[in-house]
């Protein structure tokens, strides 16, 4: 090979290497591991039907939500076996199921602690494990921090040293109370018929309400010579009922009714009673609850708020004068008060839906003690006085 052929293939290698990294200048993907882009834990969704428990772990056992061995319902381990939040259980695993490897960072385990992925038992930067248990395996992932910089949590499959930047907020709830079914009971204080508190020095407050349209209600047990500080007073405690959540529970067996709580019951227009039985201990709130559904003959008695409306009813009719034959009421068409009936009918649930519904409701509360927030025990710690204008002089 002579020189000038030599320098000819010289200068071909050249240019050859200069058009491929050209090429390769304006590719993205250039030098991306394959892993970016793939789910944080391949095939997760077509699993979730087939999940056992779902566990927390750091130094210590922090969470346990299971499969209950008779129903198949997920419970809180931590919580006695109470019913676990399965609306927020099935947020937090669609997220996961979504996530997927955003970029590559750390693999020196020297520096997970920066990530918040040292090991659980670490004492600086330690991850939460999370374990996934199946009826065919088991999955389990460090999560440590999330990153403030984006939207990412950083991530480290178990057996791997290789740390990742997930998309998504995959941090946890670490406390077991947070898991738990926290809606007890959501009645408005529209469909409160009748309330009754009682003291345990025998001070009572009752009130009522004729119909449901009522804006206000009327104490019963009014003292002569006072008034109310005005006509919402009483109103206060009837919310107790609307959106009722608990912060925590107990087994009843554990935290017994003390003789000082307050009692108080409601009933409702639909015919149900609710009995509660309310204390404070330390800074802490706590409500037993029960349900009932009245008899029949019960739902036709009428308060005295009743019965004076029905007396100014029958006055008022008495003094109208009497309507022309064939005349319709401009206040009620006929055409249109069977279709207004027949609509308030079918809304208003059965006696067999509402027995069912007190029993399941029962059976969900009886073994249980449940602290509530300080705002809604506030609301019917009352007395009498607190609902009256000041005595003159």
């Amino acid at each position: 090979m002579n020189a000038k052929t030599l320098r000819l293939l010289i200068v071909i290698a050249v240019f050859a290497a200069l058009l491929a990294w050209w090429l390769n200048l304006g590719d993205p993907r250039r030098g991306v591991p394959p892993e970016v882009g793939q789910p944080v834990f391949p095939g997760l969704s077509d699993r979730l039907e087939r999940l056992q428990a779902f566990r927390l772990s750091a130094r210590e056992p922090l969470l346990t939500i299971e499969r209950g061995r008779e129903d198949g319902a997920f419970v809180v381990r931590e919580r006695h076996g109470y019913p676990a939040d399965l609306g927020k259980l099935r947020g937090y695993l669609l997220r996961l199921s979504e996530a997927r490897l955003l970029e590559p960072k750390t693999s020196n385990p020297e520096r997970f602690g920066e990530l918040g992925l040292a090991e659980p038992d670490a004492a600086e930067g330690a991850a939460t494990r999370l374990e996934l248990v199946f009826s065919d395996g088991e999955q389990s992932l460090l999560i440590g921090r999330y990153n403030g910089q984006g939207s990412g949590t950083f991530i480290r499959r178990a057996g791997e040293n290789q740390s990742w930047l997930a998309s998504g907020d995959l941090t946890l709830e670490r406390e077991p109370a947070r898991w738990i079914a926290r809606d007890l009971i959501d009645v408005p204080s529209a469909k409160v018929k009748r309330l009754e508190l009682k003291r345990p020095d025998g001070e009572s407050i009752r009130a009522a309400k004729s119909k449901e349209e009522d804006a206000h209600f009327t104490v019963e047990n009014l003292p002569v010579g006072r008034e109310l500080t005005g006509e919402w007073a009483p109103s206060g405690l009837a919310g107790l009922l609307s959106s009722l959540q608990a912060d925590d529970v107990l087994p009843a067996a554990e935290q017994p009714v003390p003789e000082d709580a307050l009692a108080l019951s409601y009933e409702t227009f639909d015919g149900r009673r609710f009995a509660m039985r309310l204390w404070k201990k330390d800074d802490a709130h706590f409500l037993t609850l029960s349900a009932e559904l009245l008899p029949e003959e019960a739902l036709a008695a009428t308060s005295p708020a009743d019965s004076e409306a029905a007396g100014k009813a029958s006055d008022e009719a008495e003094e109208k004068p009497a309507q022309p034959e064939g005349e319709k009421s401009a206040a009620a068409p006929a055409s249109e008060a069977p279709d207004r009936a027949s609509a308030e009918q079918q809304e208003k649930p059965t006696r067999e839906a509402l027995a069912r519904e007190v029993e399941r409701f029962n059976a969900q509360v009886r073994d249980w003690v449940y602290r509530i927030p300080a705002w809604k025990y506030s609301a019917v710690d009352k007395r009498m006085e607190d609902l009256l204008k000041p005595k003159e002089g």
